[in-house]
């Protein structure tokens, strides 16, 4: 009975959400096409570049490493500038960020990379999440993000196939040059997203900022929020194990001869399930979240392990499909029960404390890989995610109940 009241209503419940967090998700479908064309194909272009899955595995953990020291500024800055204010900069600032990618060749070019990326990524999402959070009502937190996460999936989704064609037709260089035009399109869309919190002056909200004593308070406020350390735990090995996959799983159809148009395809197909991170998020707040974290990081564990395993690019690319749908699946109910544990009005402050443990959580899973891989196989570091997720499950039996809130 529950589940037919919830696909009957789930449609409802998406389209009643504010018309600001359609919008936004609208902005970030745009802006992250020119991530879905790339993201298949930086691990490859960096191996190639460097010769080594370490050294891929720390491109990708410096990234995270340097946005760990921004997180709690941005934080706080977004509740005090206006958070669409925020992102027209940011957005600004990615304009040139694509073909500055194509011109690195050393690893101190990546370090400067990563750390003006590290800035916009940072701003952009520190704002946009704050947003979303700061918008949504409180019995449809899970639903929020949901639709956000969804509009970042199909666009992963689209830009991956699109990608794929690209690179086979021009190589991989030409997906570099591509992403200032969706970014450009994300900068025209934001200006119709309503915002009426926040100063619209930037360098005024700065000031400010550096007036508050940042940093003072946030952490031991965050904790001394209830059931906030054990989601946050939840968070941090669950964005490990992810971003982790994200950038393996390239790799490993790479070394097994898969074709750049395959790598392309098989990527989309794998972020295809973030599709229905809506209506799975409609399903979060209607069922009890703790049953779902149990069975979703227990069936996780055993796709990861599977994948260590097996070695044909077919098989793979079916384990790699259903992984995705139970990432999917946890996604939307630990982004929900975060949201529901911040108090609105200081929403961008206390998320971009939580930031910072997913960022310390994607440098680590970033980097695991590399050395796993090097010293053992390219599969072999499919094990790093099996632990995260092993270790997931366990603590998710001592999370307390959730009771559906519908």
């Amino acid at each position: 009975m529950r589940l037919f009241h919830f696909s009957s209503t789930f449609p409802r419940d998406l389209f009643s959400l504010p018309i600001g967090i359609k919008r936004l998700s609208i902005v970030m479908f745009l802006y992250y096409i020119s991530w879905g064309v790339m993201d298949p194909f930086m691990p490859i272009y960096f191996d190639t570049l460097f010769g080594s899955y370490t050294s891929v595995g720390i491109v990708f953990a410096l990234l995270y490493f340097f946005s760990v020291f921004l997180s709690l500024p941005f934080g706080d800055l977004s509740d005090i500038v206006s958070k669409r204010t925020l992102m027209k900069i940011i957005l600004v600032l990615y304009l040139p960020l694509g073909p500055l990618i194509s011109i690195v060749r050393t690893m101190t070019h990546v370090i400067f990379f990563r750390a003006y990326h590290a800035f916009l990524a940072t701003g952009l999402w520190a704002s946009a999440e704050a947003y979303v959070r700061s918008h949504s009502p409180e019995k449809q937190s899970s639903e929020s993000m949901g639709l956000f996460d969804t509009a970042i999936g199909l666009a992963t989704f689209v830009g991956a196939i699109l990608g794929g064609i690209l690179v086979t037709v021009f190589g991989i260089p030409i997906v570099f040059y591509i992403m200032p035009l969706f970014v450009f399109a994300a900068l025209c869309a934001i200006f119709f997203l309503p915002d009426h919190e926040g100063s619209p002056s930037f360098i005024a909200g700065v000031k400010q900022l550096f007036r508050k004593r940042m940093f003072r308070f946030e952490i031991n406020d965050f904790f001394s929020l209830p059931g906030i350390r054990r989601i946050t735990l939840l968070s941090f090995l669950f964005n490990a194990a992810s971003i982790g996959t994200m950038v393996l799983l390239p790799l490993v159809y790479r070394a097994l001869g898969a074709s750049f148009w395959e790598i392309g395809l098989i990527y989309a197909v794998f972020m295809l399930p973030s599709l229905f991170e809506a209506p799975f998020s409609v399903l979060a707040d209607h069922v009890d979240k703790k049953f779902i974290f149990i069975f979703g990081a227990l069936v996780a564990v055993v796709i990861q392990l599977s994948m260590a395993m097996i070695h044909g690019v077919i098989p793979l690319f079916i384990l790699s499909l259903f992984l995705g749908i139970f990432f999917s699946l946890l996604r939307p109910c630990i982004e929900g029960a975060v949201t529901h544990a911040m108090p609105r009005e200081r929403i961008g402050e206390l998320n971009g404390v939580y930031r910072s443990f997913l960022l310390i959580a994607s440098a680590a899973g970033s980097f695991a890989i590399g050395p796993v891989a090097d010293a053992f196989t390219i599969q072999a570091a499919f094990l790093v995610g099996a632990i995260l997720m092993a270790v997931f499950f366990f603590a998710a039996l001592f999370h307390p109940a959730q009771k559906s809130i519908h």
